[in-house]
């Protein structure tokens, strides 16, 4: 059902099952994409090799720490 909640978005599975404090999360998100778009702009002559790496390392990094942390997620 896509109207039930669910927590198994990064953001809930760092905040919720790893008790990080939502402050943290975030403020690592805002860091994040502020190295991700200072990147884009040292890289611009290569803008799209660029996004293309950041999006394949980010994608490796979302599931090595899902499946780290997701059998911690309760079904409800």
């Amino acid at each position: 059902n896509i109207f039930a909640p669910h927590r198994k978005h990064l953001f809930q599975l760092l905040a919720n099952e790893k008790k990080i404090p939502q402050l943290v999360v975030s403020s690592g998100y805002a860091l994040l994409q502020l190295v991700i778009f200072g990147g884009l702009l040292i890289f611009k002559n290569y803008s799209y090799i660029y996004l293309v790496s950041v999006v394949v390392l980010l994608s490796i990094v979302y599931i090595y720490v899902k499946r780290k942390i997701f059998h911690l997620h309760k079904k409800q």
